[in-house]
């Protein structure tokens, strides 16, 4: 599913494209509006763990961060309903917690450039409990 690529091989090429095109880190992809950050922090189970990837991208492209989806969602929010969604499907919870989520928490926890007020971080703990309960 990763092209043959060890994790360690992939990070790099991310890092490395992100370098060379950080416009392109920002842009909206797809009908969804999806940026690149966005679709690391979707969860599916081909990906094991794709955190070394969106640190990556958060590193080198922060402002992709700020770019909300078609739906209006950041990728911490887009990140915790399909982490929260992939857990209800799954049969036996054997799964490992989110490894994305601490790094998505503390990245947003910092100042921001579009100054994220209270009423983001509202939404985004209302995302969470409706997702797991």
């Amino acid at each position: 599913p990763n092209g043959g690529r060890s994790a360690k091989d992939r990070l790099g090429f991310i890092r490395s494209l992100t370098v060379a095109h950080a416009t392109a880190a920002s842009r909206l992809c797809t009908d969804r509006g999806y940026t690149p950050l966005h679709y690391a922090c979707l969860t599916h189970e081909q990906v094991a763990d794709d955190s070394g990837a969106v640190k990556a991208l958060l590193e080198e492209a922060p402002p992709s961060a700020y770019i909300p989806s078609r739906a209006g969602q950041l990728a911490l929010e887009l990140h915790i309903t399909s982490f929260s969604i992939h857990r209800q499907e799954e049969a036996t919870s054997h799964r490992n917690p989110s490894t994305m989520l601490p790094i998505l928490l503390e990245f947003y926890s910092q100042p921001s450039p579009t100054n994220l007020n209270a009423a983001y971080w509202s939404r985004a703990l209302e995302v969470l409990y409706e997702c797991n309960s």
